[in-house]
C-alpha cells in the first residue's frame, strides 16, 4: 500500500470516515470513487 507523507490520519480512521459518506450510483458494474482536495480541509 502506498502512503503519502501528507496524510495525518491512519488508514483505518480514513476508511471509517469514508463509510459515513452517502453516495448514489446508477451503474451495475463496480466503479471507482476519487476524492480530490486542494489545501487543508477537515474530512
Amino acid at each position: 500500500m502506498k502512503v503519502r507523507s501528507s496524510v495525518k490520519e491512519d488508514a483505518i480512521e480514513i476508511i471509517l470516515n469514508i463509510k459515513e459518506l452517502v453516495v448514489k450510483m446508477f451503474a451495475d458494474d463496480p466503479q471507482i470513487l476519487k476524492l480530490k482536495v486542494k489545501g487543508k480541509k477537515k474530512v
